[in-house]
């Protein structure tokens, strides 16, 4: 079973690779010419308002200085649920992105899904990912208040 601090290890890397990952795909379709520039800028506006909610909160629960030392704790159900709903929304920006590398769909109509994808699944991921970082760092706050 893995412990809190891995668990948040891997759902911080997970999304930042992901991020990743869709901004160099952007920037290949870019760089070949096979989009312009307008299309790019809205390609990474959709990018950051898809995911800066996410990075966020995920950045400041990892990075925060009152929670660098989450509990040892294992709690495998809420990792699972938290990991699988990572996996589903960052592979569903990723498909929509992907497939333009092999010159299939516009970057138009990318956008537009990824747009209507990434709020219609937040409903989803946000409460799992928020759930998960705060029940692990308040219960850090429930450790130190024992010790």
């Amino acid at each position: 079973m893995i412990s809190n601090v891995n668990a948040r290890r891997v759902l911080f890397y997970l999304w930042f690779s992901c991020f990743l990952l869709n901004l160099a795909i952007l920037l290949y379709l870019y760089l070949r010419d096979w989009i312009g520039p307008d299309n790019f800028h809205a390609a990474l506006d959709q990018l950051r308002t898809s995911y800066t909610p996410y990075l966020g909160v995920i950045t400041l629960f990892y990075f925060g200085k009152k929670n660098r030392n989450v509990g040892t704790e294992r709690r495998k159900a809420p990792f699972v649920f938290a990991a699988l709903a990572s996996i589903m929304w960052n592979a569903v920006i990723f498909a929509f992105l992907a497939r333009l590398v092999f010159l299939v769909g516009t970057i138009e109509n990318s956008i537009q899904e990824i747009s209507f994808l990434s709020s219609w699944l937040s409903w989803i991921v946000a409460p799992v990912i928020g759930y998960y970082f705060a029940n692990s760092s308040s219960q850090t706050g429930s450790e130190d208040k024992t010790r």
